[in-house]
């Protein structure tokens, strides 16, 4: 729940590796956003993944705050190895 971003060349828990459009007017409810974002973001944890059996991943959808701003994404997210 709680997380500080940081520079990628500063030491950090987790990495970014791909963000996922979430397409429409408004904000889409958290399932809906899940919905989509959950085969892409799992597809591209496995790419990463030293073994594509067993891996860890994250999602991260945009605030109210951030939708109203233009972000139209949701990043995905794996332990920085």
């Amino acid at each position: 729940k709680q997380f500080r971003r940081v520079a990628c060349a500063r030491k950090h828990a987790w990495t970014a590796i791909a963000t996922v459009d979430l397409p429409g007017k408004a904000l889409p409810n958290p399932q809906a956003a899940s919905a989509r974002m959950e085969p892409a973001c799992r597809d591209a944890a496995r790419e990463h993944a030293d073994d594509p059996l067993a891996f860890r991943w994250s999602e991260e959808r945009p605030t109210k705050q951030q939708w109203r701003a233009g972000q139209r994404y949701g990043i995905c997210w794996v332990p920085a190895g």
